[in-house]
């Protein structure tokens, strides 16, 4: 039988009751968790289209943020400079190409 992983949060531990848990101290085997559920989050989201499942990616992004030393401030500030830049998400351009 194969083994799955994913990252849940704090306090399912507690809830679940089949499994394993594991705690994760590697830096780099932490964020490669965090992506994975980033990636998960978004595809939930794209699914669901609510904002709890906005909230759940939020906070796989926050967390993220934090374990790179960064503050949501630090993307804000980062997220408007390119939007000064390359303009934001207002307009709903959608580009057509040859792929």
């Amino acid at each position: 039988m194969n083994k799955c992983t994913k990252l849940v949060r704090d306090k399912i531990p507690e809830i679940i009751s089949r499994g394993e848990i594991k705690l994760l101290h590697d830096k780099n085997e932490i964020e490669e968790f965090l992506l994975q559920k980033i990636v998960e989050e978004a595809n939930e989201l794209l699914k669901a289209r609510n904002i709890e499942e906005a909230a759940d990616l939020y906070e796989a992004l926050r967390t993220w943020l934090k374990l790179k030393e960064l503050t949501i401030r630090d993307l804000e500030e980062y997220a408007e400079a390119k939007k000064k830049k390359r303009g934001g998400f207002d307009k709903f351009y959608v580009w057509i190409y040859e792929c």
